[in-house]
């Protein structure tokens, strides 16, 4: 999630987005809010969606949040 390397952060979002749990949207948050590009910030965004979609409604409060959050200070039309 953290690495240098584009590809692998764009895979481990991937990845939480099908295994992720109820913690996940924060650190995926920090994701969307500061990574370089676009593109993965537009993954990042449907990885918290499909969190909420299975299986963990509890998350939605806090992946509205931070998707309002997101909306707001995107100014990328890729994302």
């Amino acid at each position: 999630m953290y690495s240098t390397v584009r590809d692998l952060r764009h895979r481990s979002v991937i990845v939480l987005e099908w295994v992720g749990n109820a913690p996940d949207p924060l650190l995926l948050n920090k994701r969307m809010m500061n990574d370089g590009d676009a593109q993965l910030r537009g993954s990042v965004s449907i990885a918290m969606c499909q969190i909420f979609w299975h299986d963990h409604p509890e998350t939605k409060d806090a992946i509205a949040e931070c998707m309002f959050e997101a909306v707001i200070k995107e100014e990328d039309p890729v994302a």
